[in-house]
């Protein structure tokens, strides 16, 4: 019988009042029998946990309250949260902010889209991220792994993914294999089967915390779809009849006339519950649905919910096709939209302003979207490969969640046969999910992972590396009591392959240690394969002695350097090209081709990859031309979003490209190395180089095709938005006055940003030396004549000169100045406030000239914040002002405190009598 256990129960295990109440305003407002079960095992011991359970049991709550429990420890060690994909990260990212950030736990975010706190992660309590992207920052020692007290891991069934599973494995060894503290693991997943569960337990030395049973009942079954009326299970079935079984109970039923299938009646069964449906393709989840009509009880919200979204969405036919869509109560989700477009249809949803979504397979590995039923009208992939028994069991307990009105959900598998009714009843509801297979030895990955453990210095010699490797869940299964591989035979194909990348030039031995090559650390850090990464080194050995080394036309160097990414097996392996149709695309790929093979370093010998590595390069050198969304999509039949992860996915391996550039064996032009970086920045943004610096702004109002009718116009700078008039901004195509207004406000909060995150970088800075953070608190955030002070005492108790203070004496005079060898050094601060943060004006600027008329051989400096306008920058050297603003005299302190800027430095800046910027402290090092 099930039990109800109070959430007021957390109280005795130290969580706050407060967190209680807010969860109990959340509808949490009872622990699960699985929660219940798990409180003395999360808060009293420091086992390694494994929550093995279905879905609907509360599993990602019992690590919350881990999470709670290490940040608010008296160590404070820090805590990440690892998901398998971005989207999952960040919905998790926002959902623990709400929650706990008024308890003063520190939480931040680090994935491609999310980077802002990358070079402050030390300041926080809880760092959410990806597999990939933890182990990343660990072999690049951007974290310290000492310091890690906690990592939680979502769906650890992956580890036996042959895409993610050898980076997981190799992680959670390094975390694991330490012989100082270790890092307490919290794994997650409701798909392990027996035998998988008791391989990870072995090899954690973990505790488990499972239950059999779900805290919502699911019926999993299959609806009969044919003409004829069948036996199976001891039923009679007829068109339309759902049979199913119960997951807690066992117990098989029928639904009589359930008649899912049907349009119309599943339309209106809509109106009460909710429908999630699978399909394998983006086009049949894009027009599948389009039949169905619900009625909508919440027009007014989902209309608001629309039109937000339209401004800021670049228009496409998808997205069109999508708010038409959503109208009638319905939605659609896959990889080709963008990720505005899949969070705008996955809140409609959730908030239940829509009762149907339509989905590839994509949105069922964990995506928090509830609902009542899940349908199947596809049981394999796009390729025809079925389902696996895991990824189904994922997908099926998306239906009846936790929180939701729901007293059972269903999952439901379509067939019109006895023969396909028995195939997916003993393969998938009767089935257990398939039993994880360590992913070390698949592909290249141990080889991969051994220079990754060189380049962390995790592992120095042959010695360390195979204690490594025995450590592992590779290890512990088949080399650990039973296990069936021979130490003998493994050692020597390990061997092999340090010898291997011994003649690749990737490692070396020195005293009995082994080292990485430059060219191996690229390999490990930045997570390439060496094929990729040989690949890339000799075609930039032969690119080098041409004319394409920053002397060419910068179309031809894109062309190559594109091509030659696509070219990679890493581009091919990792999704990143895009897809060609055999018919109808070749001849014109073939002729394609005779065009840009003169320009290419490198030609995939498959065929498949040869074709589809030309078709991307093509649609990839238009889309960074500028074309819209909606010409590509007529023009090459590819969905946009697959098109923006294309070029995402391209913008890794030109980072690799870039650091093989670097190598000190070549010699690029500096031109050649401004060109990579810009072509890197028209692929992560989509866009001709004339819009890059409004896209750098990250400003959600101003997407890509409004910065690239913003550049048409002249707006090619902050500083030329922030001056820009609102008549200025209308005359811009596509630009209405309310989105104008909205420009204006969003470069206002932008500034607001950029000034709390240096403010917050430069204080992280000054503690790690040990000095005092009280000046530049003062710089930035006091006000007025305690402005004038506190840029005074900087210049007074830190920098050493003899200050004189005249802000209090006259109102006509300079703020402050000082004496130094004949010279007068006058200064005036000035610090803007209000709604609209401007940037000090060029009179303001050089109101410095009339306040220190009264000295003789006098240096003028304007001290600014947040900045000074184009006008006052471009003014300020006919005007012989120094200007200054706070990040760069924050900058100042800084170096001065590091011993790098001398006294004598600091006056040669305030003499350069122009607008100094962070080149001028460094160039005075050289």
């Amino acid at each position: 019988m099930k039990k109800d256990y109070s959430i007021d129960l957390l109280a005795n295990y130290g969580i706050p009042k407060g967190v209680i109440d807010y969860l109990k305003e959340q509808k949490y407002t009872k622990l699960t029998l699985l929660q219940y079960n798990s409180l003395d095992l999360v808060f009293k011991e420091d086992n390694n946990l494994i929550i093995s359970a279905p879905t609907n049991t509360g599993k990602t709550f019992i690590a919350e309250l881990a999470v709670i429990k290490n940040a608010l420890s008296i160590q404070q060690g820090k805590c990440y949260f690892l998901f398998p994909l971005k989207a999952l990260a960040e919905e998790k990212y926002f959902d623990l902010k709400e929650r706990y950030q008024e308890l003063g736990i520190r939480i931040a975010i680090s994935s491609g889209d999310y980077n802002e706190f990358d070079n402050n992660l030390d300041q926080f309590n809880v760092v959410i991220l990806t597999y990939e992207k933890l182990l990343s920052l660990v072999i690049k020692k951007l974290v310290s792994i000492e310091n890690i007290s906690l990592v939680v891991i979502d769906e650890l069934q992956l580890l036996g993914d042959p895409e993610r599973g050898a980076k997981l494995e190799i992680l959670i060894t390094i975390l694991t294999s330490r012989s100082s503290v270790k890092a307490r693991i919290v794994g997650l997943s409701a798909t392990l089967n027996q035998l998988s569960t008791e391989n990870i337990q072995k090899w954690l030395n973990a505790k488990l915390v499972t239950t059999p049973d779900r805290e919502i009942e699911l019926r999993e079954g299959i609806l009969y779809t044919g003409g004829l009326e069948i036996s199976f299970k001891d039923y009679q079935l007829k068109k339309g009849d759902f049979i199913y079984k119960e997951h807690n109970s066992g117990e098989i039923n029928l639904e009589k006339e359930a008649n899912f299938q049907n349009t119309r009646f599943l339309s209106r069964l809509a109106l009460e519950e909710s429908f999630l449906m699978f399909y394998n393709t983006k086009n049949r989840t894009e027009y599948q649905v389009q039949e169905f009509q619900v009625e909508i009880t919440n027009e007014d919200e989902l209309n608001a919910l629309i039109a937000e979204s339209e401004r800021v969405i670049e228009i496409n036919p998808t997205f069109r096709r999508l708010k038409r869509y959503m109208i009638k109560g319905i939605g659609f989700y896959h990889a080709g939209m963008i990720p505005e477009e899949r969070k705008l249809v996955s809140k409609a949803f959730n908030e239940e302003l829509i009762s149907i979504l339509a989905s590839t397979t994509g949105l069922g590995a964990g995506v928090n979207t509830p609902a009542q039923n899940v349908i199947f009208w596809d049981n394999k992939f796009f390729d025809e490969r079925p389902f696996s028994v895991s990824i189904y069991k994922n997908m099926a307990g998306r239906a009846g969640r936790i929180g939701h009105d729901y007293d059972f959900g269903r999952s439901i598998l379509i067939a019109d046969s006895v023969i396909e009714m028995t195939r997916l009843w003993d393969n998938y509801i009767d089935a257990q999910p398939e039993t994880i297979n360590s992913q070390l030895l698949g592909g290249n990955n141990l080889a991969k992972y051994i220079l990754s453990l060189l380049a962390a210095d995790i592992c120095n010699t042959e010695e360390n590396l195979l204690n490594f490797i025995y450590n592992t869940l590779f290890g512990s299964v088949y080399f650990g009591e039973g296990g069936s591989m021979n130490y003998e035979e493994f050692e020597i194909t390990f061997k092999g392959g340090i010898e291997r990348y011994k003649s690749f030039g990737l490692i070396y031995e020195e005293d009995d240690s082994i080292f990485v090559t430059d060219l191996g650390s690229i390999i490990a850090k930045e997570g390439i394969s060496d094929h990729g990464a040989l690949m890339i080194y000799n075609a930039l050995k032969e690119l080098k002695n041409t004319d394409m080394n920053g002397n060419s036309d910068l179309n031809d160097l894109e062309t190559s350097i594109i091509h030659l990414a696509c070219s990679t097996r890493d581009a091919f392996s990792n999704w990143i090209l895009v897809y060609y149709s055999d018919y109808r695309d070749t001849p014109i790929l073939d002729s394609k081709w005779e065009e840009m093979s003169r320009y290419a370093l490198d030609t995939p010998s498959d065929r498949d990859h040869f074709y589809r590595s030309i078709k991307t390069t093509i649609v990839l050198l238009d889309y960074i031309s500028g074309e819209s969304y909606a010409r590509l999509r007529n023009k090459y039949r590819i969905f946009h979003g697959d098109i923006r992860n294309s070029a995402l996915g391209l913008c890794w391996i030109i980072t690799v490209i870039k650091k093989i550039a670097q190598l000190d064996e070549f010699d690029f032009s500096d031109n050649f190395h401004d060109n990579l970086d810009d072509l890197q920045d028209k692929l992560f943004f989509g866009a001709p180089i004339e819009a890059l610096n409004i896209l750098r702004l990250r400003l959600p109002i101003i997407h890509r095709n409004r910065a690239i009718d913003l550049a048409t116009a002249g707006f090619r700078t902050i500083k030329s938005l922030i001056e820009a008039s609102l008549d200025e901004l209308i005359q811009v195509n596509g630009i209405s006055r309310n989105i104008a207004l909205t420009i204006h406000q969003s470069i206002e909060n932008y500034i607001q940003n950029f000034i709390k995150r240096t403010y917050a970088t430069q204080t992280r800075k000054i503690r790690d030396l040990g000095r005092d953070s009280s000046y530049i608190t003062a710089l930035y955030e006091k006000e007025g004549r305690e402005f004038e002070k506190a840029c005074t005492d900087i210049f007074h108790e830190i920098f050493g000169f003899q200050c004189i203070y005249c802000g209090e004496e006259s109102v006509h005079g300079c703020d402050f100045y000082f004496e130094n060898n004949s010279k007068v050094y006058a200064f005036e601060c000035k610090r803007k406030t209000g709604e609209r943060l401007s940037p000090v004006s060029a009179r303001e600027a050089e109101e410095i000239l009339g306040k220190s008329a009264n000295f003789s051989n006098c240096i003028k400096i304007t001290i600014g914040y947040p900045d000074f306008s184009k006008t006052a920058i471009e003014n300020s050297a006919l005007a012989e002002v120094t200007l200054l603003n706070v990040e760069i005299l924050g900058e100042m302190i800084i170096e001065y405190w590091k011993g790098k800027l001398s006294s004598e430095k600091i006056l040669d800046i305030l003499e350069i009598q122009k607008y100094v910027v962070i080149d001028d402290i460094r160039n005075l090092d050289k």
